[in-house]
């Protein structure tokens, strides 16, 4: 599956990984740019093959869009339309299912966190399942299993931040500048 993703999706939302290799292993580098942003870096490690999206790349209050540069650009301007979560991650997990984490850097207030990862999961849903129609797939053929992160430098709440045997934990709060294994969540 992660061939008809990179296949799919334009290559300059990918984000490079190292080694500079399209489906890397081991390690992923999650990257936060904006001057603001305390949580800038988030190290995971993975056995499995991996993509790594940012679709919000060239967004924010201070960066000058064309309609041609939106992320939606069939969606007129409104408040909230356009949010997105920081990070989407595929990771392989067979021929029937693929994991897709999506992933937010936060520095000390989650803030609009639940709206931009619902937002990135829409979005996402949306890229896997035009994937299947194009492709003829059933979809029951392959499963896309849906994970929640959201990476804070300090403040991180008490809840649930830890894998539970609980069929529906799916949301996780994580600290950034750390190693963490990706595995462990999915």
């Amino acid at each position: 599956m992660l061939e008809l993703l990179a296949q799919y999706i334009l290559p300059q939302y990918q984000e490079p990984q190292r080694p500079h290799k399209p489906f890397a292993r081991h390690k992923l580098r999650l990257e936060e740019n904006a001057p603001q942003a305390m949580c800038r870096l988030v190290l995971l490690e993975t056995q499995r093959r991996a993509l790594v999206y940012k679709f919000d790349k060239g967004s924010g209050p201070n960066h000058p869009q064309s309609i041609h540069q939106r992320k939606l650009p069939f969606m007129v301007a409104m408040p909230g339309v356009e949010q997105m979560c920081d990070f989407v991650i595929f990771l392989d997990d067979g021929p029937h299912r693929t994991y897709v984490v999506l992933a937010n850097l936060k520095s000390t207030k989650a803030g609009n966190n639940e709206n931009q990862l619902r937002a990135g999961e829409l979005f996402t849903d949306f890229i896997t399942q035009t994937i299947l129609r194009c492709q003829n797939m059933h979809p029951d053929d392959h499963h896309f299993v849906f994970r929640r992160i959201l990476f804070m430098s300090s403040n991180i709440p008490k809840g649930r931040t830890k894998p539970s045997p609980l069929l529906h934990n799916d949301h996780y709060v994580l600290p950034c500048g750390v190693p963490i294994n990706l595995d462990v969540y999915c």
